[in-house]
Order: structure tokens, then sequence, then C-alpha cells
């Protein structure tokens, strides 16, 4: 019974680390979550849809 607690005890410290490093992380973060994405997410639009090569395919080789 005594193991269980241990293990209880060292994973609720290893949660309550993580949690803290994620709030300070979000605390000093300049650039807000949602203006971050949008930034992913316009770059990837950017791409050109239509390609000079020819599609490759993943299938059966012959």
């Amino acid at each position: 019974m005594r193991i269980v607690v241990v293990v209880f005890a060292a994973l609720l410290t290893l949660g309550l680390v993580t949690f803290g490093v994620v709030v300070a992380q979000k605390a000093t973060d300049p650039v807000p979550l949602t203006a971050a994405a949008a930034r992913v997410s316009s770059s990837q639009n950017t791409v050109s849809a239509k390609s000079d090569k020819a599609p490759l395919h993943m299938g059966e080789a012959v």
C-alpha cells in the first residue's frame, strides 16, 4: 500500500510541476496563441496547390 501512495504522490507532483511550467510559459509568451495559430495557417494556405511534378503514387511497386 505504501508503494501506491508513493507512486500517486510522485505523479501528482509531476502533474503540478507540468501545470506550473505551462502557466509560466503562457504568462511570458508575447504572442497570443490565436495569433500564432493564424500565422501558421496563413503560411500553409499560401503554398501553391498546383505543382509541375507528377503525383507520387505510394501504392504497389511494379
